[in-house]
């Protein structure tokens, strides 16, 4: 094997710098590569059926088989993240009355809580239809760290004295993505 060193590749105007057919161009073993800023590094996600049926005023986890956990690869990095969530009352409630509950995800760095990064009130606010909310929640945060970082559901009862019920014949779904500053 020889070693070919240069300062800088450069093609013609119109051009693009090619890998020959059946070969790869490594670059993990040695080195490092640099990526413009906001390219995607790492990726991970998570999903549960598990059913969650509650009535507490206090904040109760999803699932402890729910939390999707990303470790990014720099300091530097964000993470973005995408929830989806189902949540049901467990009776009509049109013929039950209004119901209330707030979703929140923690974000827990080496196994630590670091803080709550989003909270989303009065879902299944509305006596006399749908009963059923699928919740979606995302957003970006920069953790500025290089150790484990996982999300955690939870969900509680505003008001209302009906159970709440999570997952009821579908599933919690979840993506994350590290990416570079």
């Amino acid at each position: 094997m020889s070693t070919l060193t240069v300062k800088e590749l450069s093609h013609p105007a119109g051009q693009v710098i090619k890998i020959a057919a059946g070969k790869t161009l490594d670059l993990k073993s040695q080195g490092t590569t640099t990526l413009p800023a906001g390219s995607v590094l790492k990726v991970a996600s998570a999903s549960s059926a598990s059913t969650l049926t509650t009535s507490s005023a206090s904040y109760v986890e999803l699932t402890s088989n729910f939390r999707p956990t990303i470790t990014p690869t720099s300091t530097s990095s964000s993470v973005q993240y995408s929830f989806a969530l189902n949540v049901n009352a467990d009776t009509d409630t049109e013929a039950h009355g209004y119901v209330s509950a707030t979703i929140k995800i923690d974000m827990y760095i080496g196994g630590s809580l670091s803080s709550t990064i989003y909270e989303k009130g009065n879902i299944l606010d509305r006596a006399g239809q749908t009963r059923m909310r699928h919740v979606v929640l995302f957003g970006t945060v920069s953790p500025n760290t290089t150790s484990a970082v996982e999300f955690r559901s939870y969900i509680k009862l505003d008001a209302g004295s009906r159970n709440i019920q999570t997952c009821m014949g579908s599933h919690h779904s979840a993506s994350l993505m590290e990416v570079s500053a």
